[in-house]
């Protein structure tokens, strides 16, 4: 009897602790779905995420290469307008330049004229008539063309001379350049030669 009532407690114990697991179990697989389901939420607003990011990187690329273009479109633009500025103004240039031809010849013309004139007079009179000089502003301005036309050759032989400096091998011409031109000749060989590794690369 004693064994049957042991027995009938271990059956008690064991079906309470059945109905504990059984209800541990239920809990457990209740939170299991809650998250599954959580989880199931998660991944959807995850894929709704990457489809929006994706979307806003493309739109972006899209409006990055509008803009390179636009800026691209606009850089083009201001070129044209400087080569048409530098041509009209180089066309103007000339312009003067041709007029300043005809005017120095007529000036020579009008000296060579008067030189008859004065010559002329001169052999009526018997002495050389006293003749006003020539205006100040034509000298000044002719030393101002003769310097600035000048300082332009000198400017031009001295890029000539830097240039073949840097293009010497190693640019050892550059040392025999004056001092003001040895700085700008190495600055160009070391552009020549970043360059020259670009390329290579």
């Amino acid at each position: 009897m004693a064994n049957g009532e042991s027995l009938q407690r271990e059956i008690a114990t064991l079906e309470r602790a059945l109905r504990d697991a059984r209800k541990q179990t239920d809990t457990v697989e209740a939170a299991l779905d809650d998250l599954e389901g959580h989880r199931n939420e998660l991944a959807g607003r995850l894929a709704s995420a990457r489809e929006a990011a994706d979307d806003y990187a493309a739109r972006l690329e899209q409006r990055r290469q509008e803009l390179a273009l636009a800026l691209e479109a606009e850089a083009q633009a201001k070129l044209l307008e400087a080569v048409r500025a530098r041509d009209d103004a180089a066309d103007r240039a000339a312009e003067a330049i041709a007029q300043l031809i005809v005017a120095v010849e007529g000036l020579d013309g009008a000296r060579a004229a008067m030189a008859e004139r004065v010559a002329e007079t001169a052999s009526y009179r018997g002495r050389p008539p006293a003749v006003e000089p020539e205006p100040e502003n034509f000298q000044n301005e002719w030393m101002r063309l003769i310097d600035f036309i000048r300082e332009r050759m000198q400017l031009d032989l001295d890029d000539e001379l830097v240039e073949a400096a840097a293009s010497s091998p190693l640019g050892f011409e550059i040392d025999k350049l004056p001092d003001h031109l040895q700085v700008i000749a190495r600055q160009r060989f070391r552009e020549k030669s970043r360059s020259a590794r670009g390329g290579e690369a």
